[in-house]
């Protein structure tokens, strides 16, 4: 009798297990199926992406991207410079009149720049 109900009791257990096999595998085929999902997605948004940056090679966009960083810089220099020129042309005082007095004082402020 004992045997029997230890007998009764494993073959509840293996369907207990086999039932919860079967749920974990249909999770587990839902999880891929929402994994290849999101990569379809992910592939989908990087092409969009790439079309309004105008790149589809990721090595493209970043050498466009630091082109676009050092162009920036050379003009920050520039910009940098022409306000040093500006500020020494506001300071110098007129010697002479009219524009022969501002050519030079432009000529006195660049050659003190490039110093």
């Amino acid at each position: 009798a004992r045997c029997e109900a230890l007998e009764a009791e494993a073959e509840a257990l293996r369907g207990e297990r086999d039932e919860l096999a079967s749920r974990l595998a249909c999770e587990e085929a839902a999880r891929r199926e929402e994994g290849q999902e999101a990569a379809a997605s992910i592939a989908e948004l990087k092409e969009i992406n790439a079309q309004l940056c105008g790149h589809r090679n990721a090595k493209q966009k970043i050498q466009y991207l630091l082109k676009v960083k050092q162009d920036n810089e050379i003009l920050r220099g520039e910009r940098r410079k022409l306000e040093s020129l500006l500020t020494s042309l506001l300071a110098a005082p007129p010697s002479g009149d009219g524009a022969a007095s501002l050519r030079d004082r432009y000529a006195r402020a660049e050659a003190a720049l490039s110093r």
